[in-house]
This record gives C-alpha cells, structure tokens and sequence, in this order.
C-alpha cells in the first residue's frame, strides 16, 4: 500500500493514521485538549510555522475533527469526533511516560470528578476487564479481501525484484 492510499483502506488503523499520522497533527491535538482554541495560541505554543499550522488545522476541519467557521480570529473548537480522539493522546501520553521520560512522568492525567491522579487503561465493554496483550482481532470481509489481494500484489512484486 502506498502512503497515499492509507486513507482508502477499509483498514481503520490506516484509515486514521492517514489524519493523525504526522507529529504535528498529535501536538495540534494535544494543544487543543490543553485549551488552544485560536490559530496564534497554537502557533504560540507550538512554534510550528503558519504555513505548517495552516495546512494542518484545514486538514483537521476537512476530516470533522475541530469545526470553524473561516473567519479570521475564530475559534477551532473540537468536534464530538475530534474529543473522541482524547483516550488516544492519553495513552500515547501513558506510553511516553513510561519508555520515554527517563523515570519522571512529564503529563499526569488528573479525572476532574474526583480531582485524582489516573492511570489511562483500556477496558473490556462486555466485561469491564482491563485489557493488554490478551486481543483477537477479527477482520471485516472487505478488510480480509483487501490483505490477501495485497500480499499477492506485494508477492508479485518481490519475485521480480528477486530474478
């Protein structure tokens, strides 16, 4: 598969990572899960350039993911969509923590209920366990359809490189 055709797969690991899958698009994100809410806050804290930022931000309401109006000085503001993607930034925050902090967390989700520290998990919704390593995954028909048809594509494409 081509980078380019990420976003076409039925795969819905490619299908979001052809939107998220630059660093910038994860820190754009994470500013606005920080309260960045203008395009000179998150270029502020970010220091990305406004080209850059610009590109990225209309990427990010062309895919639902903050909604604006077009306006100059308007707020992007997260989609339903866009506040769904926050279990995603925490883990990925909980994974830096962990193997990339040298020891010392650096972000520490607080649940703002009860005002306490939280370790972010991911949970079975049919049986409230926490899950790890212990995951099947089950592939739709289409998805199936489309890895066969590649393997043999890619197999085709190995042979020639190989004679």
């Amino acid at each position: 598969m081509k980078w380019n055709d990420a976003g076409e797969s039925f795969c819905p690991v490619a299908q979001t990572s052809a939107i998220l899958g630059d660093r910038w698009t994860l820190l754009i994100l994470r500013e606005a899960f920080l309260g960045a809410r203008r395009f000179d806050a998150f270029q502020q804290r970010l220091g990305v350039s406004p080209h850059l930022l610009s590109v990225r931000l209309k990427r990010l309401v062309a895919e639902g993911i903050f909604n604006h109006d077009g306006k100059k000085r308007s707020e992007y503001r997260l989609t339903k969509a866009g506040r769904a993607l926050q279990p995603i930034l925490l883990l990925l925050a909980k994974w830096g923590n962990e193997w990339r902090s040298g020891g010392a967390p650096q972000m520490t989700p607080v649940h703002q209920a009860c005002g306490q520290p939280f370790d972010p998990v991911i949970r079975c919704s049919a049986c409230d366990g926490v899950v790890g390593l212990d995951v099947e995954t089950v592939f739709g028909a289409e998805l199936l359809e489309e890895r066969a048809e590649r393997v043999t594509q890619n197999s085709r494409g190995r042979k020639t490189h190989d004679q």
